[in-house]
């Protein structure tokens, strides 16, 4: 069930429709899109009628969910922001393989805050395909459980937030990834053994 399909006629008489509603993913993502980490969204705001157009002004809360990126431990983050949309009642102009075509003509079609007009059909405001865009967008790149993650020995693979493990202790600090260097060329010397 779609809770982001709304009729025209509930904002008809009205200077501004008002809801909060929580849509998990599923019914976000469109059908034959593979899963994201989002769990789910909170989606609130004001639908207010403009003419022939209508403006929603509101907020997204999503909630995201995959393993850190530093320590693979589950880890959440929620990510807000405002938004405002334009929706004007007609279909996008699209050439014939899909893709958006733009005209100078269409940069007039975009409301005083620079924001694209968005286009519907029908006697409803379906605000699913919308929020699911903005949400894929907001996807954080970095994902980690805390900022002070420790990660990961890279030695032994124990969770340095649980603890040191045996080996960091015991390894030299000066050992690193080129260390693999060193044994291909056994015969130069550090500089730290020729002071």
């Amino acid at each position: 069930m779609n809770k982001l399909r709304i009729p025209l006629s509930a904002l008809a008489g009205r200077e501004g429709f008002s809801f909060e509603e929580r849509v998990p993913e599923d019914d976000l993502r469109p059908k034959g899109s593979p899963r994201s980490s989002l769990n789910e969204v909170v989606v609130s705001g004001t639908i207010s009628p403009m003419s022939s157009k209508y403006l929603f002004r509101g907020t997204l809360s999503g909630l995201f969910e995959r393993p850190c990126d530093r320590c693979l431990e589950p880890a959440q983050k929620t990510v807000e922001f405002e938004v405002t949309w334009l929706f004007e009642s007609g279909v996008e102009n699209q050439s014939i393989e899909g893709v958006v075509e733009y005209t100078e003509e269409d940069a007039l079609e975009e409301d005083v805050e620079g924001n694209r007009v968005r286009f519907f059909e029908g006697s409803d405001l379906d605000l699913a395909p919308h929020v699911w865009e903005e949400m894929v967008l907001a996807d954080p790149s970095k994902f980690y459980c805390s900022e002070d993650c420790k990660g990961l020995c890279p030695n032994c693979g124990m969770n340095l937030n649980l603890g040191a493990c045996s080996c960091a202790s015991g390894q030299e600090t000066s050992e690193s990834g080129l260390a693999a260097l060193k044994e291909m060329f056994p015969d130069l010397r550090s500089e730290s053994l020729e002071e």
